[in-house]
């Protein structure tokens, strides 16, 4: 489902962001039909799921604006990296 709404709403190229640790299945969701980039978003340990991570997220755009990246980011993929392992 994630590599056809990839597909959909992303040209080639395009970026989504992902906190990491993100799972390795996304990669070949998002790189191979639709080939998106995977712009990973580093998380504080044991910060996952919290304000900070929106506010990581938010650091990265304006990273990504300052230093005048081209590449748009038409997604952003809040996850739980251990899900499809039922981990939590």
């Amino acid at each position: 489902m994630i590599e056809h709404l990839a597909t959909v709403i992303s040209d080639e190229g395009d970026g989504w962001l992902l906190p990491t640790p993100w799972y390795n299945g996304f990669k070949g969701d998002l790189e191979a039909t639709a080939q998106v980039q995977i712009v990973s978003v580093e998380i504080e340990q044991g910060r996952e799921g919290e304000l900070e991570e929106v506010r990581a997220m938010d650091r990265e755009m304006q990273r990504r604006k300052d230093e005048g990246v081209k590449q748009k980011i038409t997604a952003v993929l809040v996850t739980n990296p251990h899900n499809p392992l039922g981990m939590f």
